[in-house]
């Protein structure tokens, strides 16, 4: 079968592409923009195959934010996603999602409170992903606040068993704050 879309459907999704038949999978020619959606509407239009253990970390720990922008291509031939899927490996050009989030409310990990008021710039590129933090803040138990100034997170290989990403935190806090969460 083949399907063809070139529409506004509201909530700030514009997407033009189509998706033909294919023996084990279709070929997907997807290319849009993203506005002022919100992470709830985020986790119905991000597709399950586009890198699904970054999906599914974002969506079990980013509880609240809006993406006032963002792009996506998504480019597979037939048959391509069933093989990237065997493989664990993206072919070059086949996926390009960038995206802005503000006011985001995360549990970054889980031992440590929530990061609350974060913003930044993710990148899904073939079989890497990028997020680069600017701000955000975390409220301790005791009261302390604890600023983020800044932040990267990546990985270099999207679909491994298990992720490994590296995580860089600029938290600049006095001692008394920093004591309970190092310990």
């Amino acid at each position: 079968p083949h399907m063809s879309a070139a529409d506004n459907i509201g909530y700030g999704l514009r997407m033009r592409g189509n998706v033909a038949g294919g023996e084990r999978s279709p070929a997907i020619h997807l290319a849009g923009r993203l506005r002022d959606v919100n992470t709830n509407l985020l986790h119905v239009l991000w597709p399950p195959f586009v890198a699904p253990p970054q999906r599914a970390w974002i969506f079990e720990n980013v509880v609240a934010g809006t993406v006032p922008e963002g792009s996506f291509q998504i480019n597979y031939e037939e048959n391509q996603l069933a093989e990237a899927n065997d493989n664990r490996k993206n072919p070059d050009g086949s996926i390009d999602f960038r995206f802005m989030m503000t006011d985001v409310t995360t549990h970054y990990f889980r031992s440590l409170p929530d990061l609350v008021g974060a913003s930044g710039l993710a990148h899904l590129q073939d079989n890497t992903f990028q997020l680069d933090i600017d701000k955000g803040a975390a409220t301790l138990p005791s009261g302390d606040v604890i600023k983020l100034n800044s932040g990267t997170s990546s990985a270099k290989d999207i679909r491994p068993r298990e992720l490994i990403g590296q995580f860089h935190l600029d938290l600049p806090a006095s001692l008394s704050a920093m004591l309970p969460v190092a310990v």
